[in-house]
């Protein structure tokens, strides 16, 4: 079943509020200094590269071409 784009785009923006506010939270318990910002980077990058990949672009999900096989 395809889901709307906007209710996409709903779910992506509520994930990112969510990061946003772990983000927030961790920065200010740990503070704020190269590392934590260098975690929080990769962090951002794990959850939304693939995610703009898939939902934004359009490309396809290389783990749905081995289940294909």
């Amino acid at each position: 079943m395809k889901t709307s784009k906007s209710l996409r785009l709903a779910g992506i923006g509520i994930l990112a509020l969510l990061w946003l506010w772990l983000a927030w939270g961790f920065l200010s318990a740990k503070g704020v200094t190269l590392l934590n910002l260098i975690i929080l980077a990769m962090t951002g990058i794990i959850i939304f590269l693939p995610l703009y990949k898939k939902y934004i672009l359009g490309m396809p999900n290389d783990s749905n071409k081995e289940n294909k096989r």
